[in-house]
């Protein structure tokens, strides 16, 4: 491994009547049309967050009760196991592009009480939103080079990230934007299963560029724990020894600086997420 610098661097209103005395003949009705009380579908529009509390002359929307429908053991109101995936369809492209993210979930999230939304994790902002539907998509771009952490959630609706309340929470999407002179890209590849006691596998990462003579290093990270597993210093490959876990595990390469921490510091290009479990045999 060659030696180099390192740095871490969301009323209805009464009839009015007007009765004359007691016993005396009903002179005068007085009555303002009635305004029936508002039904809007759950996810017509985003809850106002720090809303006036209802007035006189406010109509307050009623929600509809919805009925959850399981799907694979799971109800969309039940809060748990909903996303089954998030992914973007680039992870390293140069400044000004755009690249699309999107989550899936397992139900349709329109059948209960909650909300698909995608965050850029990295400046904690809202990117996309979706009230309906088994999958969610949101298209994003920088015009300067950066790595931008992406995250899924499942929730009743927020507009920062973290939202106040998550029910479900999709692992990380790294996505690199780089500028000109640099053009690194970075794959990783290895078994997406290992059998139980033939472990460990070999999981290495491809370079499009030699970092030798460059300040930047090829990292390989478990993002399910975020541990750093190896590194490399030179050429254009690095390789690392591995035994995922029978819950399974999510792979990601960088060509960054020296780095323990998700995402490194100075990244200059990222991997797509590779999956890998531990099977059991068949019986």
């Amino acid at each position: 491994m060659t030696e180099k610098s390192t740095y871490r661097p969301g009323r209805r209103r009464a009839l009015l009547l007007g009765l004359a005395g007691v016993g005396a003949t009903l002179l005068a009705m007085i009555a303002a049309p009635a305004i029936a009380a508002t039904t809007l579908p759950w996810h017509a529009a985003a809850p106002s967050v720090g809303a006036a509390p209802a007035g006189p002359d406010r109509i307050v929307p009623v929600r509809a009760r919805r009925t959850p429908i399981a799907i694979h053991g799971h109800s969309c109101s039940s809060t748990s196991g909903i996303l089954s995936g998030f992914a973007a369809s680039a992870t390293t492209l140069p400044t000004g592009s755009a690249v699309t993210l999107t989550a899936t979930t397992s139900c349709d999230i329109g059948t209960g009480t909650y909300w698909i939304q995608i965050f850029d994790a990295t400046t904690g902002t809202l990117v996309g939103s979706c009230g309906s539907g088994t999958s969610c998509s949101a298209t994003v771009s920088q015009n300067t080079a950066s790595i931008h952490d992406y995250i899924a959630v499942i929730d009743t609706y927020g507009s920062t990230y973290p939202p106040a309340t998550v029910d479900d929470e999709s692992l990380n999407a790294y996505v690199t934007w780089e500028a000109p002179p640099n053009d690194f890209t970075v794959s990783l590849h290895g078994p997406a299963s290992v059998g139980t006691g033939q472990g460990p596998a070999t999981y290495t990462a491809y370079a499009s560029q030699n970092v030798g003579p460059t300040l930047y290093w090829i990292e390989i990270f478990d993002e399910t724990t975020g541990a750093l597993l190896g590194d490399c210093g030179s050429g254009t490959q690095c390789s690392v020894s591995f035994t995922p876990a029978l819950t399974g595990d999510r792979l990601v390469a960088f060509v960054s600086g020296l780095d323990s921490a998700l995402p490194p510091e100075e990244t200059q290009a990222s991997s797509a997420i590779l999956t890998t479990v531990q099977a059991r045999p068949t019986p």
